[in-house]
């Protein structure tokens, strides 16, 4: 299945005075892999055990590796990449008006993919598609049409008595 992506104006560098809107791909999401779904796939490859055993690993793995990434580590996965936790805030104009309340909004955990995934790019295929706002009012407009035949044919009457 090909990766779907529809395109759409965007500022190339926030933050400039005069902002220069270029046309940018955006993918559109086609759909969730659910858990034991994934699971399944996983056990279909050759993994030793069933969806229960998959769903137990991945759970510890990632107990473990919030358990690491709150530990301020960086964390390698195998074939996976690694995980390090990267801070969200606002600045402050001297180290003495800093402080973690005022300043630190959050965390993001960034994954670093391995090289593993360094050749998607070469490996997928792309098809272009309207908008998700296209999409939805062409659906409203598809939909409106077809109750208006639902409605015609309603009114109509089902069949006269002859005489």
């Amino acid at each position: 299945m090909p990766i779907r992506y529809s395109l759409g104006r965007k500022t190339a560098k926030p933050g400039q005075k005069k902002p220069e809107r270029k046309v940018y791909a955006t993918m559109q999401i086609t759909g969730v892999c659910p858990a034991d779904e994934f699971a399944d796939r996983v056990v279909k490859r050759g993994f030793i055990g069933d969806r229960g055993l998959v769903n137990g690993v991945i759970s510890a793995v990632v107990d473990c590796l919030q358990e690491e990434l709150l530990e301020g580590r960086r964390v390698y996965v195998g074939d996976l990449g690694s995980f390090q936790c990267v801070i969200n805030g606002t600045g402050a104009d001297s180290a003495d008006d800093f402080s973690v309340a005022g300043n630190i909004r959050g965390l993001t955990v960034r994954w670093e993919p391995s090289k593993y995934f360094e050749n998607l790019h070469s490996r997928a295929k792309y098809k272009r598609v309207a908008r998700r706002s296209t999409q939805k009012r062409e659906r409203r407009e598809s939909n409106r049409e077809l109750q208006a035949k639902l409605d015609a044919l309603r009114q109509k009457p089902q069949g006269e008595e002859q005489e």
